[in-house]
């Protein structure tokens, strides 16, 4: 099944498959729509030499699993002078169910490890309450964050903002594991720490993990459809506002 959808500036088109082949013969089956793919495909006008064109191919179940958009370009008067240049993936694919674990598991076991490194010998009092605050107020903001923004993006693409969030933390804690290798090594040592130099070291790391997370949060949320103002809003807004807050109240 085939349609079409003109608009102001592009055509739409879409495709619908509903029957399974079976050993190429002319027996058919109909398939439920859950368990089949929908192709959709959107050409427009780039200039007066180029078509603009962009496919995707979903699944009601699964949402979104494959992608590309590009420019055709003509070069020469005949067929054969038409090119595909600038084509780029659209959709990335989901994470599998192991790889969500493996990524949940990092992000809660790092945190966890960071703020564990702060009780370690010679480090202040101070030092080890900061770190406990730390991780909690990371553990409350992140689900308040994951709520504003599946109410910004959509309850319909939830598994893929699970995953951009997933990937996102992988990446602030990579950093934040350098932090937690610091501080066993400063205990091991049997440095005393937790004066105003140790402070300031934890909070470049920190600035430097939020400002990673955020480039790579707002690059991915603005390819689902999220514009960069509103991605950045919900990240510096939300995010960064209940995780200060809970410093603060903590």
């Amino acid at each position: 099944m085939c349609f079409s959808t003109v608009y102001d500036y592009a055509t739409r088109y879409g495709a619908l498959g509903r029957m399974l082949d079976l050993l190429f013969r002319p027996l058919r089956i109909p398939l439920p729509r859950v368990l089949v793919g929908e192709a959709a495909i959107e050409e427009w006008q780039e200039s007066e030499t180029s078509l603009g064109i962009r496919v995707t191919i979903s699944n009601r179940l699964f949402g979104q699993f494959f992608g590309y958009q590009g420019v055709f370009q003509r070069v020469g008067e005949s067929a054969a002078g038409i090119r595909l240049s600038a084509a780029i993936p659209i959709v990335r694919r989901r994470l599998l169910r192991g790889a969500r674990v493996a990524l949940f598991l990092f992000a809660f076991m790092g945190t966890a490890a960071y703020a564990a490194s702060f009780g370690a010998a010679m480090i202040t009092d101070a030092a080890r309450a900061w770190g406990v605050r730390l991780a909690i107020a990371a553990g409350l903001s992140w689900p308040v964050f994951g709520l504003a923004l599946l109410r910004a993006g959509g309850p319909g693409e939830i598994w893929a903002w699970v995953d951009v969030c997933l990937r996102t933390m992988a990446r602030g804690m990579v950093i934040l594991s350098i932090a937690t290798a610091i501080n066993l090594v400063l205990a091991a040592a049997g440095m005393r720490a937790g004066g105003t130099g140790f402070f300031a070291a934890h909070l470049g790391l920190l600035f430097t993990s939020d400002v990673t997370m955020a480039t790579y949060f707002v690059r991915e949320a603005t390819r689902f459809g999220l514009s960069p103002r509103i991605a950045l809003a919900l990240w510096v807004g939300v995010l960064n506002g209940m995780f200060g807050l809970s410093l603060v109240l903590l």
